[in-house]
């Protein structure tokens, strides 16, 4: 699984593993919520480099790939991610 960063600023976040029957390979789904009502979240992949923000809560998919790590697949955007922060704006 992804190694989800604790820091100062973070919101709550839940992980789930489950396995992909068609490829065999694993999805990790990962939820982030705010710690207030009124606040965002902000998802931030690998030390700050890429990041989504929405309101309140968002739960996003990570994939495996065909080397054994982990995607993030969004539109045309595929990113490879070592780590994962979830905060509370």
């Amino acid at each position: 699984m992804v190694p989800i960063e604790e820091t100062e600023k973070a919101g709550i976040s839940s992980t789930n593993k489950t396995r992909n029957t068609e490829t065999g390979c694993f999805v990790q789904t990962v939820q982030c919520m705010s710690k207030e009502n009124d606040s965002d979240t902000y998802i931030q992949f690998n030390k700050g480099r890429k990041g989504l923000f929405a309101a309140v809560q968002q739960t996003i998919q990570l994939f495996c790939n065909e080397e054994g790590k982990w995607e993030f697949r969004h539109s045309k955007l595929t990113l490879t991610v070592n780590s994962l922060t979830c905060l509370s704006t």
